[in-house]
Protein backbone atom coordinates (compact mmCIF):
# COMPACT_ATOMS: atom_id res chain seq x y z
CA UNK A 1 0.00 0.00 0.00
CA UNK A 2 1.29 3.51 -0.87
CA UNK A 3 1.14 6.22 1.74
CA UNK A 4 2.05 9.71 0.54
CA UNK A 5 3.56 8.35 -2.64
CA UNK A 6 6.06 6.17 -0.75
CA UNK A 7 5.91 2.43 -0.84
CA UNK A 8 5.97 0.69 2.55
CA UNK A 9 8.55 -2.07 2.94
CA UNK A 10 7.52 -3.26 6.40
CA UNK A 11 7.50 -7.03 6.74
CA UNK A 12 4.20 -8.58 7.89
CA UNK A 13 4.26 -10.07 11.39
CA UNK A 14 3.16 -13.48 10.16
CA UNK A 15 6.25 -13.81 8.00
CA UNK A 16 4.32 -13.72 4.65
CA UNK A 17 5.44 -10.88 2.42
CA UNK A 18 5.67 -10.05 -1.25
CA UNK A 19 8.45 -11.45 -3.35
CA UNK A 20 10.12 -8.02 -3.32
CA UNK A 21 10.24 -7.78 0.47
CA UNK A 22 11.58 -11.31 0.74
CA UNK A 23 14.31 -10.56 -1.76
CA UNK A 24 15.21 -7.38 0.10
CA UNK A 25 15.36 -9.32 3.31
CA UNK A 26 17.65 -11.93 1.79
CA UNK A 27 20.09 -9.29 0.57
CA UNK A 28 20.08 -7.34 3.80
CA UNK A 29 22.36 -9.86 5.49
CA UNK A 30 24.98 -12.28 4.39
CA UNK A 31 23.58 -15.32 6.21
CA UNK A 32 20.85 -17.74 5.23
CA UNK A 33 17.72 -18.48 7.22
CA UNK A 34 15.96 -21.76 7.70
CA UNK A 35 12.64 -21.62 5.79
CA UNK A 36 10.63 -22.10 8.98
CA UNK A 37 12.82 -20.11 11.30
CA UNK A 38 10.76 -16.90 11.44
CA UNK A 39 14.08 -15.05 11.94
CA UNK A 40 14.89 -17.11 15.03
CA UNK A 41 18.63 -17.07 15.82
CA UNK A 42 18.32 -20.76 16.64
CA UNK A 43 18.09 -21.53 12.89
CA UNK A 44 20.53 -18.88 11.70
CA UNK A 45 23.33 -20.54 9.75
CA UNK A 46 25.68 -17.79 10.90
CA UNK A 47 25.28 -18.81 14.53
CA UNK A 48 28.51 -20.11 16.11
CA UNK A 49 28.44 -23.67 17.33
CA UNK A 50 28.45 -24.57 20.99
CA UNK A 51 31.93 -26.06 20.95
CA UNK A 52 32.01 -29.43 22.72
CA UNK A 53 28.58 -28.53 24.16
CA UNK A 54 30.41 -26.47 26.77
CA UNK A 55 27.60 -23.94 27.28
CA UNK A 56 25.06 -26.76 27.62
CA UNK A 57 27.25 -28.50 30.21
CA UNK A 58 27.79 -25.21 32.04
CA UNK A 59 24.04 -24.66 32.37
CA UNK A 60 23.58 -28.29 33.39
CA UNK A 61 26.17 -27.70 36.12
CA UNK A 62 24.45 -24.42 37.04
CA UNK A 63 21.20 -26.29 37.66
CA UNK A 64 23.12 -28.67 39.90
CA UNK A 65 24.89 -25.81 41.65
CA UNK A 66 21.88 -23.86 42.90
CA UNK A 67 19.87 -26.91 44.07
CA UNK A 68 22.70 -28.90 45.59
CA UNK A 69 23.23 -26.79 48.79
CA UNK A 70 19.67 -27.31 50.04
CA UNK A 71 19.78 -30.99 49.08
CA UNK A 72 23.02 -31.33 51.05
CA UNK A 73 21.34 -30.09 54.22
CA UNK A 74 18.34 -32.38 53.79
CA UNK A 75 20.26 -35.53 52.77
CA UNK A 76 22.43 -35.23 55.89
CA UNK A 77 19.31 -35.81 58.00
CA UNK A 78 20.87 -38.84 59.70
CA UNK A 79 23.60 -36.64 61.18
CA UNK A 80 21.17 -33.89 62.24
CA UNK A 81 18.95 -36.40 64.04
CA UNK A 82 21.93 -37.61 66.04
CA UNK A 83 23.10 -34.04 66.67
CA UNK A 84 19.66 -32.74 67.68
CA UNK A 85 17.70 -35.74 69.02
CA UNK A 86 13.95 -35.32 69.29
CA UNK A 87 13.79 -32.28 67.00
CA UNK A 88 12.12 -32.21 63.57
CA UNK A 89 15.28 -30.96 61.85
CA UNK A 90 14.36 -31.91 58.29
CA UNK A 91 10.91 -30.34 58.61
CA UNK A 92 12.28 -27.13 60.10
CA UNK A 93 14.92 -26.88 57.39
CA UNK A 94 12.32 -27.43 54.67
CA UNK A 95 9.94 -24.82 56.08
CA UNK A 96 12.77 -22.32 56.59
CA UNK A 97 13.95 -22.76 53.02
CA UNK A 98 10.44 -22.51 51.54
CA UNK A 99 9.45 -19.33 53.39
CA UNK A 100 12.76 -17.55 52.81
CA UNK A 101 12.80 -18.56 49.14
CA UNK A 102 9.24 -17.26 48.76
CA UNK A 103 10.21 -13.93 50.28
CA UNK A 104 13.25 -13.74 48.00
CA UNK A 105 11.08 -14.34 44.95
CA UNK A 106 8.85 -11.43 45.96
CA UNK A 107 11.89 -9.17 46.30
CA UNK A 108 13.50 -10.47 43.13
CA UNK A 109 12.32 -7.62 40.90
CA UNK A 110 14.19 -5.15 43.08
CA UNK A 111 17.32 -7.30 42.95
CA UNK A 112 17.09 -7.54 39.16
CA UNK A 113 17.02 -3.76 38.79
CA UNK A 114 19.93 -3.17 41.16
CA UNK A 115 22.45 -5.97 40.59
CA UNK A 116 23.77 -7.17 37.21
CA UNK A 117 23.58 -10.80 36.19
CA UNK A 118 27.19 -11.66 36.97
CA UNK A 119 26.97 -10.07 40.43
CA UNK A 120 23.81 -12.02 41.23
CA UNK A 121 25.38 -15.29 40.13
CA UNK A 122 28.58 -14.61 42.08
CA UNK A 123 26.52 -13.66 45.14
CA UNK A 124 24.64 -16.97 45.00
CA UNK A 125 27.77 -19.04 44.56
CA UNK A 126 29.59 -17.23 47.37
CA UNK A 127 26.65 -17.75 49.75
CA UNK A 128 26.42 -21.46 48.94
CA UNK A 129 30.17 -22.07 49.03
CA UNK A 130 30.92 -20.22 52.27
CA UNK A 131 27.81 -21.51 54.06
CA UNK A 132 28.58 -25.17 53.36
CA UNK A 133 32.22 -24.74 54.40
CA UNK A 134 31.17 -22.93 57.58
CA UNK A 135 28.72 -25.70 58.51
CA UNK A 136 31.24 -28.44 57.68
CA UNK A 137 34.09 -26.91 59.69
CA UNK A 138 32.51 -24.95 62.53
CA UNK A 139 29.39 -26.99 63.19
CA UNK A 140 30.09 -30.57 62.13
CA UNK A 141 33.85 -30.87 62.68
CA UNK A 142 34.39 -28.65 65.73
CA UNK A 143 30.95 -28.34 67.38
CA UNK A 144 31.71 -24.71 68.14
CA UNK A 145 28.20 -23.98 69.45
CA UNK A 146 25.99 -25.38 72.16
CA UNK A 147 23.05 -27.47 71.02
CA UNK A 148 20.38 -24.73 71.05
CA UNK A 149 22.68 -22.16 69.46
CA UNK A 150 23.86 -24.68 66.87
CA UNK A 151 20.26 -25.38 65.90
CA UNK A 152 19.64 -21.68 65.23
CA UNK A 153 22.93 -21.39 63.37
CA UNK A 154 21.98 -24.25 61.05
CA UNK A 155 18.54 -22.77 60.36
CA UNK A 156 20.22 -19.44 59.59
CA UNK A 157 22.58 -21.23 57.22
CA UNK A 158 19.61 -22.77 55.42
CA UNK A 159 17.95 -19.34 55.19
CA UNK A 160 21.08 -17.79 53.67
CA UNK A 161 21.30 -20.66 51.21
CA UNK A 162 17.67 -20.10 50.22
CA UNK A 163 18.37 -16.44 49.40
CA UNK A 164 21.48 -17.15 47.34
CA UNK A 165 20.06 -20.12 45.46
CA UNK A 166 16.77 -18.40 44.63
CA UNK A 167 18.59 -15.40 43.17
CA UNK A 168 20.79 -17.78 41.18
CA UNK A 169 17.85 -19.80 39.93
CA UNK A 170 15.94 -16.84 38.53
CA UNK A 171 19.11 -15.41 36.99
CA UNK A 172 20.10 -18.61 35.20
CA UNK A 173 16.60 -19.23 33.85
CA UNK A 174 16.52 -15.68 32.50
CA UNK A 175 19.91 -16.18 30.89
CA UNK A 176 19.03 -19.60 29.43
CA UNK A 177 15.85 -18.17 27.89
CA UNK A 178 18.01 -16.12 25.50
CA UNK A 179 19.59 -19.29 24.14
CA UNK A 180 17.95 -22.13 22.15
CA UNK A 181 15.25 -23.97 24.08
CA UNK A 182 17.36 -27.01 24.92
CA UNK A 183 19.54 -24.83 27.14
CA UNK A 184 16.63 -24.10 29.43
CA UNK A 185 16.10 -27.85 29.54
CA UNK A 186 19.75 -28.20 30.59
CA UNK A 187 19.10 -26.09 33.70
CA UNK A 188 16.06 -28.20 34.56
CA UNK A 189 18.01 -31.42 34.01
CA UNK A 190 20.73 -30.14 36.32
CA UNK A 191 18.19 -29.59 39.07
CA UNK A 192 17.11 -33.21 38.74
CA UNK A 193 20.66 -34.56 38.64
CA UNK A 194 21.55 -32.64 41.81
CA UNK A 195 19.43 -34.93 43.97
CA UNK A 196 21.10 -38.03 42.54
CA UNK A 197 24.60 -36.61 43.04
CA UNK A 198 23.97 -35.59 46.64
CA UNK A 199 22.34 -38.90 47.53
CA UNK A 200 25.19 -40.86 45.93
CA UNK A 201 27.72 -38.70 47.73
CA UNK A 202 26.08 -39.38 51.08
CA UNK A 203 25.85 -43.14 50.48
CA UNK A 204 29.51 -43.38 49.47
CA UNK A 205 30.80 -41.32 52.41
CA UNK A 206 28.72 -43.37 54.86
CA UNK A 207 29.94 -46.66 53.40
CA UNK A 208 33.61 -45.71 53.31
CA UNK A 209 33.85 -43.88 56.65
CA UNK A 210 32.38 -45.24 59.88
CA UNK A 211 32.76 -42.02 61.87
CA UNK A 212 29.59 -39.99 61.28
CA UNK A 213 31.21 -36.62 61.94
CA UNK A 214 34.11 -37.26 59.58
CA UNK A 215 31.88 -38.66 56.85
CA UNK A 216 29.55 -35.66 57.15
CA UNK A 217 32.44 -33.20 56.93
CA UNK A 218 33.70 -34.90 53.77
CA UNK A 219 30.13 -34.98 52.44
CA UNK A 220 29.71 -31.20 52.79
CA UNK A 221 33.19 -30.45 51.45
CA UNK A 222 32.49 -32.62 48.41
CA UNK A 223 29.34 -30.60 47.80
CA UNK A 224 31.42 -27.41 47.81
CA UNK A 225 33.63 -28.92 45.10
CA UNK A 226 30.56 -29.47 42.91
CA UNK A 227 29.59 -25.83 43.45
CA UNK A 228 33.09 -24.58 42.65
CA UNK A 229 33.19 -26.67 39.47
CA UNK A 230 29.80 -25.26 38.44
CA UNK A 231 31.02 -21.69 38.88
CA UNK A 232 34.25 -22.29 36.95
CA UNK A 233 32.28 -23.72 34.01
CA UNK A 234 30.03 -20.68 34.06
CA UNK A 235 32.98 -18.26 34.01
CA UNK A 236 34.64 -20.21 31.18
CA UNK A 237 31.58 -20.10 28.89
CA UNK A 238 29.73 -16.85 29.64
CA UNK A 239 31.69 -14.89 27.00
CA UNK A 240 31.88 -17.62 24.37
CA UNK A 241 31.01 -16.67 20.75
CA UNK A 242 27.90 -18.87 20.97
CA UNK A 243 26.57 -16.96 23.98
CA UNK A 244 27.48 -13.54 22.56
CA UNK A 245 25.71 -14.29 19.28
CA UNK A 246 22.42 -15.35 20.87
CA UNK A 247 22.44 -12.56 23.44
CA UNK A 248 23.03 -10.01 20.68
CA UNK A 249 20.26 -11.58 18.59
CA UNK A 250 17.80 -11.26 21.47
CA UNK A 251 18.63 -7.57 21.84
CA UNK A 252 17.67 -6.71 18.26
CA UNK A 253 14.12 -5.80 17.28
CA UNK A 254 14.20 -5.39 13.50
CA UNK A 255 11.18 -3.43 12.25
CA UNK A 256 12.14 -3.41 8.59
CA UNK A 257 13.87 -6.01 6.44
CA UNK A 258 16.54 -3.51 5.38
CA UNK A 259 17.31 -2.35 8.93
CA UNK A 260 20.35 -3.91 10.59
CA UNK A 261 21.54 -2.92 14.04
CA UNK A 262 25.12 -1.68 14.13
CA UNK A 263 27.49 -4.02 15.99
CA UNK A 264 29.48 -2.15 18.62
CA UNK A 265 33.23 -2.45 18.65
CA UNK A 266 33.35 -3.67 22.21
CA UNK A 267 31.10 -6.68 21.68
CA UNK A 268 31.95 -8.27 25.02
CA UNK A 269 31.03 -5.10 26.93
CA UNK A 270 27.80 -4.73 24.96
CA UNK A 271 26.89 -8.37 25.62
CA UNK A 272 27.46 -7.90 29.35
CA UNK A 273 25.07 -4.94 29.34
CA UNK A 274 22.38 -7.07 27.72
CA UNK A 275 22.93 -9.96 30.13
CA UNK A 276 22.54 -7.43 32.97
CA UNK A 277 18.80 -7.40 32.35
CA UNK A 278 18.24 -11.18 32.25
Amino acid sequence: MDVGGQESTYEPLDGRGSGRSRSNNSTAGSGLRHPGSMDSPEFDTRAPKDQRHSVYLALLAAGIGFVLPYNSFIIAADYWQARFPGRPVALDMSMTYIFVAFGTVLMNNIVLSVAPFQSRVLFGYMISFTTLIFVAVCEVAWHMFASNTAYLVNMSAVALTAIGCTVQQSSFYGFASMLPKQYTQAVMAGESIAGFLVSSNRVVTKLLINNDRVSTVIFFLTSTLYILFSYLLHVATINSPFVRFHVEACSKIVLRPDEVSPIPRDTKSHTNKIIHSC
